[in-house]
């Protein structure tokens, strides 16, 4: 047996050493990918899958936001940061976290990086819409339809 394996060549066998070194990306790869999901990126897949942003800031100011299917969504980025935290301690880690989940699920060009804007939203789900006070930095949710593709595809 130790001849074989030492002599073995996945050419032979229509495959290369590469093959060997990274398995092929099935539904049941992606779904252990997606239970091994934690922190910022669990939360934030959470909330594509279930289409509504909300909660609270550090100050209690309610914030709700239903994303769209179809359109694009504008939130601000101190609301999405703070669903995220998801009453952890901030601290470098969870920022730097926060970005890397945003990136990774919504794109890259999905924060506005220095660009700020006043942005609408609701306290709750039964109240109307109100503009934020000041100007904020935001992010961008792509349609939810073609958001739930992407994450079917990775996660599952």
């Amino acid at each position: 047996m130790v001849y074989e394996l030492s002599n073995w060549d996945p050419v032979a066998h229509g495959l290369t050493w590469g093959d060997l070194r990274s398995p092929p990306w099935t539904e049941q790869r992606a779904k252990q990918v997606s239970h091994g999901l934690a922190g910022p990126h669990a939360r934030l897949k959470a909330i594509i899958e279930i289409g509504v942003l909300e909660g609270r800031t550090e100050n209690g100011t309610p914030f709700y936001y239903e994303l769209s299917d179809d359109e694009f969504t504008v939130v601000a980025r101190p609301h999405l940061n703070a669903a995220l935290t998801d009453k952890m301690k901030a601290h470098g880690g969870v920022s730097h976290a926060i970005q890397k989940a945003v990136a990774t699920m919504l794109g890259d060009r999905a924060a506005s990086g220095d660009n700020k804007s006043v942005v609408q939203y609701r306290a709750s789900e039964a109240e109307g819409l109100v503009a934020s006070p000041l100007r904020m930095r935001t992010v961008t949710f792509p349609p939810l339809s073609k958001l739930r593709a992407k994450l079917t595809k990775t996660y599952g």
